[in-house]
């Protein structure tokens, strides 16, 4: 089971989260559990990438941020060493950014078993909402 939570009020865009309820009714914000099991130095670039999402707007950069193809979502890519990649939703016409996860990007591709792991997320959480 999954629901949203605030993880940035933004002057130009809210961010939100999903959560990963378990069965313990544990909450998991998913993306702060990757970003948190990050080197300190990339912890800090990638929440300075999102806050600027928050402040400055979506990015134009097609290099920042783009859809997958075949899939609902896109992915903001931030360049360290090895590149970060968070998967999210962005509704456009309400100026929100939902973060579903992320990952380090280790190949020239993602594999096609996590991309089908993140839309499963968000159709269950868009039944669930």
């Amino acid at each position: 089971m999954y629901k949203l939570s605030d993880f940035y009020e933004g002057r130009e865009i809210t961010i939100k989260a999903v959560v990963k309820i378990l069965e313990d009714d544990k909450e998991v914000v998913m993306v702060m559990d990757f970003i948190e099991k990050l080197q300190r130095d990339i912890q800090a670039r990638v929440v300075a990438f999102i806050k600027k999402i928050g402040d400055r707007g979506f990015p134009r950069n097609r290099d920042k941020m783009s859809k997958l193809q075949s899939y609902e979502f896109f992915e903001l890519r931030i360049f360290t060493k090895p590149q970060v990649r968070i998967f999210c939703i962005p509704n456009f016409e309400e100026k929100e950014l939902i973060l579903i996860d992320g990952e380090l990007k280790k190949d020239r591709k993602i594999k096609k078993a996590r991309l089908l792991r993140i839309q499963r997320i968000w159709d269950s959480l868009k039944r669930e909402v």
